[in-house]
């Protein structure tokens, strides 16, 4: 059969993130064709792209991919004879063969996709954009490595930050998806969902359906935590530049992140950091008669969540800073 290269590698580079890095299971580096998809698996992730083909078996992924990225013509023709995939060129005299085993040995027939699935509500990838700034780092806790769905909302902690977006309609009642395994998703553009036996399923409009495994631990209740009275803030609108130049001459904290000083006196915000290497500081007209306060944060963090809003709330034991619109929560703690 006659294929066209560039489409040809547009469907495999979509299946590409659910490749193992090492063959730790056997065929999980390798292309599977199957039924007229195209499939990759490496334990964690499955991905199922359609593609009509007359060949079937698992290629190796490296191999097929680099080779039909070096070919220069629009087309090649491919032939599968036993254990092999003939690729031969139409306008060049070139041949090759790669080797395609004709048994799989992966399990994805054993992970069952749903015949229904359910409506994402709108939103939803925007949810997951926002609260994946508070996603944890920390494989010791690999709850706080997951972002956290309910049929009300979507929320992550990484113990310093916390997020809530409001979502409803999503079709679950508790679930847990490690980030790691749907940072790639919002390129697939999900439309419906289902869940079975442990997987996540997503699937796009072009049939694309993008699985991964949910966590099975359970996250910590945060409601607590986005609940709190104290001190209205409006940050300035051009305090952006100046954070970033504090940032320069703040003391590095052993989590390599840089902390600076806020201080709130009357009318005044005032934005200092200080180390061996010298000092900053840079005041503010605001809208402030409280007592005079101070206290100190992240200006990573506090960067990051200032881009989008400028509006917040200090609680009045100065532990939490919170920011919060309509549908979206995110509180920074000062300890």
């Amino acid at each position: 059969m006659g294929i066209n290269i560039k489409e040809f590698l547009k469907v495999l580079s979509a299946v590409k993130p659910a490749l193992a890095n090492k063959e730790i299971l056997e065929q999980s580096t390798n292309f599977i064709f199957l039924d007229e998809n195209v499939i990759t698996y490496n334990d964690e992730i499955m991905i199922s792209h359609p593609f009509e083909s007359d060949f079937a078996g698992a290629v190796h992924a490296e191999n097929l991919y680099s080779l039909l990225s070096k070919i220069k013509e629009e087309g090649v023709e491919v032939e599968q004879v036993e254990n092999e995939l003939l690729f031969s060129g139409i306008k060049t005299k070139f041949k090759s063969g790669i080797v395609c085993e004709t048994e799989i040995k992966l399990p994805i027939s054993e992970i069952k996709i749903p015949d229904r699935m359910r409506k994402i509500p709108d939103g939803f990838l925007e949810a997951i954009k926002f609260t994946s700034v508070s996603v944890s780092q920390d494989a010791s806790r690999p709850e706080l490595t997951c972002i956290h769905f309910t049929s009300e909302y979507i929320e992550s902690c990484d113990n310093f930050r916390l997020t809530r977006y409001q979502l409803k309609g999503f079709p679950v009642k508790n679930l847990s998806i490690s980030f790691r395994l749907i940072q790639e998703l919002h390129k697939y553009n999900p439309t419906h969902f289902a869940q079975a036996d442990n997987w996540v399923h997503f699937k796009n409009a072009e049939n694309v359906i993008y699985s991964c495994r949910d966590f099975s631990g359970n996250y910590p209740v945060l409601d607590s935590f986005f609940e709190m009275k104290g001190i209205d803030i409006v940050f300035p609108k051009d305090i952006l530049e100046s954070i970033e130049r504090a940032r320069i001459l703040a003391e590095e904290e052993l989590s390599k992140d840089r902390m600076i000083e806020i201080l709130l006196s009357k009318n005044e915000l005032n934005v200092k950091s200080k180390s061996d290497g010298g000092w900053y500081t840079e005041i503010f007209r605001i809208r402030y008669t409280g007592k005079e306060i101070v206290f100190r944060v992240s200006s990573t963090i506090l960067a990051e969540i200032l881009v989008h809003f400028k509006y917040s709330v200090l609680a009045e034991d100065l532990s939490r800073l919170k920011f919060e619109t309509d549908n979206f929560i995110h509180v920074v703690s000062l300890q």
